[in-house]
């Protein structure tokens, strides 16, 4: 019996490939490899909104030009990996800068996530 190797793809592959009305299931790449994410659990799902409102307001009480997307993969600069956070923070004025956010909802910069 002859078996295939698993074949590694690029973050850029990836995200063409990433199913546009995939809300039963989420992925990410690991290492050039696409891992399919467990479903949050209730319990979790209520942490993130606590945390998500507690950021949000201080950020709004600081004038910080921050935003929370409901999802946006952070690109590794160190290897072919995409990752979807539970909770990212993003940097409003620096996403002029970020080549993958308008098409892909893709930050790979530093300056563009102040926390994830």
């Amino acid at each position: 019996m002859i078996q295939s190797l698993p074949i590694t793809i690029n973050v850029d592959q990836f995200l063409d490939w990433y199913p546009a009305n995939s809300t039963q299931f989420r992925y990410e790449l690991h290492n050039g490899f696409i891992k399919q994410m467990p479903p949050p659990t209730g319990d979790h799902e209520l942490l993130i909104a606590f945390l998500i409102k507690q950021i949000l307001l201080e950020c709004a009480r600081l004038s910080k030009p921050y935003d929370i997307p409901k999802m946006g993969f952070v690109q590794s600069s160190e290897s072919e990996s995409a990752f979807l956070p539970d909770l990212l923070l993003l940097n409003r004025l620096n996403l002029v800068n970020e080549p993958l956010w308008r098409s892909k909802s893709t930050v790979s910069q530093p300056s563009s996530i102040p926390l994830v």
